[in-house]
């Protein structure tokens, strides 16, 4: 029996045909690169969450690097109070060896020293910022930077300045 077709079916039967290539071009396509698509367009339904997830990560990153940051003032933080927990460490020591020798030769240049040591310590700086100054990150904390500045200061002075707010991260 013979079949007897119209342009209209062979036509639409040479359409399906070259869409089932297309489609089987990309999947090909899809296979070899890994990505399902090159635009949001291409993950239909999907873009919603790919775009949600992306803005996650972004966040997280931020995160991350917030976190790097805060890592690394803390660490700046824990070698400046080192120094200064090791300056007042030594004038102790100092102190009580020329008690015990009976003899104070060398101790205040010592303890002017060890003191210049603490301050140092207090007006220490991370990345251009003051750790110790609170909000307040523009001006050293500690002004006087010998013991003839100390015993000539007032009992009312603040000789440590530091400001509201303080720094914090989430």
């Amino acid at each position: 029996m013979d079949r007897v077709t119209t342009y209209s079916a062979y036509s639409s039967v040479l359409a399906n045909l070259m869409q089932a290539q297309s489609r089987q071009v990309d999947a090909q396509n899809q296979l070899s690169t890994g990505k399902r698509a090159d635009d949001s367009r291409g993950f239909g339904g999907d873009s919603e969450a790919l775009t949600a997830a992306r803005t996650l990560k972004t966040r997280v990153e931020g995160y991350l690097a917030g976190a790097k940051s805060l890592e690394n003032r803390l660490d700046a933080q824990a070698l400046a109070l080192m120094q200064i927990g090791d300056a007042a460490q030594e004038a102790r020591n100092a102190v009580a060896n020329a008690v015990a020798n009976g003899r104070a030769d060398g101790l205040m240049a010592a303890l002017e020293s060890l003191f210049g040591q603490a301050v140092q310590g207090l007006n220490s700086q991370h990345n251009g910022v003051y750790l110790f100054a609170g909000g307040k990150t523009d001006a050293r904390p500690v002004s006087v930077t010998s013991l003839d500045g100390l015993a000539a200061a007032p009992a009312s002075a603040h000789l440590f300045e530091d400001d509201d707010p303080r720094p914090s991260h989430r």
